[in-house]
């Protein structure tokens, strides 16, 4: 009988430091996906999906995660919109950051915040004219591919145009 209890409790014991040893793992790998660059809380999910990690495992580290701040929806896109804020528009912003998993309503609202953006427009046909002619057709769909709206593109390309071509 005593043979067959301490048996139980070591293999309890041996699934908790399993568990424990797991959760290890998973962080480690996490911290290391991390360290590339600042991910989403569903790209961490995914990542450690991918990697056969439990979702118990993956629940704990995320939980670790964010307890070290290493990992915050809130912050990831406050942080993709001030680097990515002066180069890309609001449309393809929000496009980058829903596929990347971010909440909808972080995103609206970081967006929101970042007001204007026709200096940004202005400064991504600057970089696009020192190595192209000018077409306006050509622009506004480099501008549009960056995700700027219409407004703000229809003004800069009307800003740059030579020859009194017409949008």
């Amino acid at each position: 009988k005593e043979i067959l209890r301490r048996a139980e409790i070591d293999e309890k014991a041996v699934l908790a430091l399993t568990e424990e040893s797991e959760c290890e793992r998973a962080f480690k790998r996490a911290v290391g996906y991390i360290a590339r660059r600042m991910r989403t809380e569903a790209e961490i999910k995914n990542y450690l999906s991918a990697k056969n990690f439990s979702e118990t495992v993956i629940e704990k580290t995320e939980t670790k995660l964010k307890e070290y701040g290493y990992l915050g929806d809130e912050e990831f896109v406050r942080s993709y919109v001030s680097v990515y804020g002066d180069r890309r528009g609001k449309k393809r912003m929000k496009s980058d950051l829903e596929r990347m998993g971010a909440d909808e309503k972080t995103v609206e609202r970081a967006l929101g915040e970042l007001g204007d953006q026709r200096e940004a427009a202005r400064t991504v046909a600057e970089k696009y004219l020192r190595t192209h002619t000018y077409d306006y057709r050509k622009l506004s769909a480099h501008l549009a591919s960056k995700g700027f709206e219409w407004e703000d593109i229809a003004a800069v390309v009307r800003e740059f145009g030579k020859g009194g071509e017409e949008l």
